[in-house]
């Protein structure tokens, strides 16, 4: 006759717990930050997989204007002036949305050569 071992349950259960824990302590500020981020250039991270002809329909489809790629096909700059813009992004896939300048280190380059 085998012992099933609730202990081993209950570690599991708190680790998966903590790990939740974690990433909401993580993302809550992003998401509750990025809902205030109205009419500026964000940053729109979506899933590495994603094209990048696929995240500009991502943007639009949620109702904003695309500004420019963000260095990779995935990461995009874009705009709208909806303050339910960020919550439509997350509904159309982005991991994440947070300012373009500050956040995500999206500024675009100066023109001018350091001195």
């Amino acid at each position: 006759m085998s012992e099933s071992c609730p202990r081993a349950g209950k570690e599991t259960a708190v680790k998966l717990i903590g790990l939740l824990a974690f990433a909401l302590a993580i993302a809550l500020p992003l998401v509750m930050k990025a809902a205030f981020l109205t009419g500026e250039a964000v940053a729109v991270v979506f899933p590495p997989w994603t094209d990048h002809d696929v995240a500009i329909e991502r943007i639009v489809a949620a109702e904003g204007t695309f500004i420019r790629s963000g260095g990779v096909p995935w990461i995009v700059i874009a705009r709208s002036d909806d303050p339910a813009f960020s919550r439509r992004l997350y509904h159309e896939g982005a991991w994440l949305v947070g300012n373009a300048m500050t956040d995500a280190g999206c500024a675009a380059p100066s023109s001018g050569a350091a001195t």
